[in-house]
């Protein structure tokens, strides 16, 4: 007996002759899966089908799940063949009945896909329509192709939203994704989402509202703009994950939102880092102000640029292609390198401001010349500053002081004045220190540093959705993205960092905004003067 024979032997049968056949066979002893069963299905008309299909027998479902993946892969080419010939012939004859029984094996199809076919039989299945790609890889085009091979049926005649792709096709192309940081949203994660998107464009509106008011000052701190910036990247990262919860499917969607979940994990501490490159300068201004360290800043953050560039593309890479398993491994090291790098980042501030303290001061920081902004009075959460302070200070710098480093502004130096002797902090005065500065930067750093390294440490975990461990889970994501940004925003605005860390304009961009001065501001600048070149020469 060979599959001919079985084939030639079936064709005139009833489906219910065919199952009786077959179960006789089986009982018989012998071993149907040795068949050709892709050959002898094939000779089957869409009758035929219909009544194998809508039966529940043990035998046909055995046969189903025996099948190989390239035996499936076959099948599933010979059905489509089928049943779009049945549709388009149905359509052309105006045959009602044929086309009714033609969406009723499709349905039933459908129905043994969600419930009878094995895993490993739809994995393979997909493995063999996207040449062998690691899984996890391409699943905007792993949905198409689930889409496509429904349409496949379709044969163009039935409306292919009328058929839907089973959702246990769905939610295996969902758990064969490598997992996340955050995990792939649900409509569990609206509600604190859409918390955080509500907290966030606060934030942006708040240090918007602190760059507009310092700018009608004329206090320049474009940090403001950046952490504005930065706000808004994170809160439209929030909302975009509500809509990709509602639409788990949207893969552009969701690529954007992990992107812009992303960037602000290298945008903030680079933030922060320059933070504590002025508290550096301040505090060894020498050192601070030699082109030699201020090109390694820039290297530096170069470098993290081009690393979160290269994860976005890695990421985009892996959503929108089928990857062998050699290249699959080398976007992933990118990402992890890129996450490396990032929590080296952050914990850069930290370091900085620690080697300010720990480096002695040398003779070059106690004889260079200096300019503060020594209008600031105060650091207080509800001060600001004079209006036109900063413009006209920076006119009253006479010409031969205007190479003098521009510092951060504070009552105590670290350093010894060689011209004039250090003004001296009456008991009216307010006395400007920089220890609430350290902490403001020991904490946004450590805070920082501690989301990104659950983030980084993810990234080396390689687990798929259907496996993965709590890392994963999306309230780790909202209490590090989330809750511990919350914290750093406010100590940005309640600490007031752009008096803090306000450094003077250079003396040539404030010249260039200055306003012609009236013979009251000259009178005022001169009477300044004396104090300007006081601070330009400490």
């Amino acid at each position: 007996m060979n599959s001919a024979y079985i084939e030639s032997m079936i064709k005139p049968m009833s489906a219910d002759q065919i199952i009786a056949t077959l179960t006789k066979l089986q009982a018989s002893g012998i071993n149907m899966t040795a068949f050709d069963m892709p050959a002898i299905l094939s000779v089957l008309n869409i009758t035929q089908v219909q009544g194998l299909l809508a039966s529940n027998s043990t035998v046909v479902n055995g046969l189903l799940q025996s099948l190989k993946p390239a035996q499936l892969y076959t099948i599933v080419g010979n059905f489509q063949n089928l049943t779009s010939t049945a549709l388009i012939t149905g359509a052309k004859t105006q045959d009602a009945a044929l086309i009714q029984t033609t969406e009723s094996v499709i349905a039933l199809l459908m129905k043994k896909i969600n419930s009878v076919f094995l895993d490993s039989q739809l994995y393979g299945l997909f493995s063999l329509m996207s040449n062998g790609a690691a899984p996890g890889t391409g699943s905007k085009k792993m949905l198409a192709l689930a889409t496509k091979l429904i349409n496949g049926f379709l044969g163009g005649v039935v409306p292919a939203s009328s058929v839907s792709v089973p959702e246990r096709i769905t939610k295996m192309i969902a758990y064969s994704q490598q997992s996340i940081f955050g995990d792939y949203p649900t409509t569990k994660d609206v509600a604190p989402s859409a918390i955080f998107t509500a907290i966030f464009f606060l934030f942006a509106i708040a240090h918007a509202g602190i760059w507009i008011k310092n700018r009608s000052l004329g206090h320049k701190f474009n940090i403001s703009l950046g952490l504005c910036f930065y706000s808004l990247v994170r809160a439209l990262g929030f909302l975009l994950r509500i809509v990709w919860a509602k639409h788990t499917f949207e893969l552009n969607v969701a690529l954007v939102s992990t992107i812009f979940i992303v960037i602000p994990t290298s945008f903030l501490p680079s933030l922060n880092l320059i933070l504590a490159q002025r508290y550096f300068t301040w505090k060894h201004p020498s050192y601070g102000s030699h082109k030699l360290f201020q090109t390694v800043m820039y290297i530096i953050y170069f470098l993290v640029f081009a690393f979160i560039l290269m994860t976005i593309v890695a990421a985009a890479v892996q959503t929108n292609y089928f990857l062998s398993a050699k290249h699959y491994l080398m976007t992933k090291q990118v990402i992890e390198a890129s996450a490396t790098l990032v929590v080296l980042y952050s914990a850069a501030a930290t370091a900085l401001v620690l080697f300010a303290e720990f480096v002695p001061k040398t003779s070059q920081d106690e004889h260079i010349k200096t300019f503060q902004p020594k209008w600031i009075k105060s650091f207080s959460y509800n001060y600001w500053v004079p209006k036109n302070a900063a413009t006209e200070a920076a006119n009253a710098v006479p010409e031969e002081l205007r190479d003098a480093t521009r510092i951060i502004n504070s009552t105590n130096y670290h350093y010894t004045t060689i011209n004039e002797e250090q003004e001296e902090v009456t008991e009216k005065s307010s006395v400007l220190s920089h220890n609430s500065s350290i902490f403001i930067v020991a904490f946004t750093t450590l805070a920082l540093f501690i989301a990104d390294v659950f983030r980084c440490v993810s990234t080396y975990i390689h687990q798929t959705k259907a496996a993965q461990s709590w890392i994963f889970e999306p309230v780790v994501m909202y209490v590090m993205f989330g809750v511990l940004e919350t914290l750093i925003n406010l100590v940005y605005i309640f600490g007031r960092i752009d008096l803090r860390f306000y450094k003077p304009d250079s003396f040539k961009a404030s010249a260039t905004v200055a306003a012609p001065v009236s013979q009251d501001s000259e009178v005022a600048s001169s009477e300044a003067s004396q104090e300007v070149k006081e601070a330009a020469s400490a």
